[in-house]
């Protein structure tokens, strides 16, 4: 008697872990945000707003003006690409849920530009949190690079991390060998990148930014 009620007992705990951890339903569970925080965010928590000088080149069109970065919410972004004259390129509010356009230049009101837009700058503000497998082949030392492998909602994408300031060096993401999307990050003496380089091969989208101040 006392071994059947033990046995149900345990039973009942496996299947309470089972469906607390997400995979009785064959789904698997989700990486808590300490497992996914092993790097800074180029833009922390306390960021409010920067402006930098920036080129963008995609297709065969090439536009130079400042882009004002700025945090609207705990967790909204505005992203204006202006002209020296005034000419607004975009105007975009950014979550890591959605984008909604404000304003585009005609030219540039294309759907996969938008996309692609959308997918890069989440990737530079926002902490993937719906990571759900993140693994290395690599040891952290205070002077070297490490890869974190990362797969989530977002996709698939390798994180480089500086290890000793735990600032993140580049994220890359790659299908069947193309690489789709790469972002660069060199550092100052701010917190926030001195530059970001943005790449997108399938749609010859190349971003730079250098930062004028925040």
């Amino acid at each position: 008697m006392t071994n059947s009620i033990l046995n149900k007992g345990i039973l009942a705990g496996v299947l309470l872990l089972l469906a607390g951890s997400g995979t009785a339903n064959g789904q698997k569970p989700m990486f808590t945000f300490n497992q996914t925080a092993r790097w800074n965010q180029p833009f922390p928590g306390d960021f409010d707003k920067a402006l930098f000088r920036s080129t963008l080149d995609v297709t065969d069109h090439h536009l130079t003006g400042m882009m004002l970065i700025k945090r609207t919410s705990d967790s909204s972004f505005r992203i204006n690409f202006s002209n020296e004259v005034g000419i607004t390129f975009f105007d975009l509010e950014i979550t890591d849920r959605k984008m909604t356009v404000i304003t585009i230049f005609p030219d540039m009101d294309r759907k996969s530009l938008l996309s692609f837009l959308e997918r890069d700058f989440r990737l530079l503000l926002f902490r993937d949190r719906t990571v759900r497998s993140m693994k290395t082949e690599d040891h952290c030392s205070s002077d070297s690079l490490i890869i974190y492998h990362v797969t989530s909602d977002w996709g698939k994408y390798d994180y480089t991390v500086h290890c000793g300031i735990l600032a993140l060096k580049g994220i890359d993401s790659a299908a069947n060998g193309f690489k789709r999307t790469s972002l660069d990050f060199i550092y100052g003496e701010q917190p926030i990148p001195l530059k970001i380089n943005i790449k997108n091969p399938s749609i010859r989208l190349l971003l730079h930014l250098s930062l004028i101040g925040s």
